[in-house]
């Protein structure tokens, strides 16, 4: 699944904007629950959960998904012995870019750079950086 990033209880977060690209919170359940209101916290970058949004009582499982837009993170990586390195961000990313050249070899996206399939920047032939990603 793209944009998504694991956490507990089975959850799983995807990045998405809303119509006027501001941040929008929601979960989605399965069986009979529809999309219900979260609300976002910029200082801490969380969802919570709004007032009278699931009836009493109820539970969130294991399909819940919660919806907001992407973020960004800057993360230092580094090739070493101009060998394939990996680094994890703290989520899966998307998007990779790269904000600050190190090295002296060539930072170039798909030869010297890139994304795993899982979500981790890779860096090859002695390329150093700061890259941002995007979740």
């Amino acid at each position: 699944m793209a944009n998504t990033a694991l956490f507990s209880l089975s959850s799983v977060v995807e990045f998405k904007p809303d119509v006027s690209g501001n941040i929008q919170c929601a979960v989605h359940c399965s069986g009979a629950h529809a999309c219900y209101a979260y609300q976002y916290n910029t200082a801490s970058r969380l969802c919570s959960l709004g007032g009278d949004v699931l009836p009493t009582g109820a539970a969130l499982d294991a399909s819940t998904r919660l919806f907001v837009r992407g973020f960004d993170e800057l993360l230092l990586c580094s090739s070493k012995s101009f060998g394939l390195v990996e680094c994890a961000p703290s989520s899966p990313a998307v998007t990779v870019t790269l904000s600050q050249q190190i090295s002296g070899s060539p930072c170039t996206l798909g030869t010297s750079f890139g994304l795993t399939a899982s979500g981790a920047v890779w860096v090859d032939r002695g390329c150093r950086g700061q890259f941002a990603v995007r979740f």
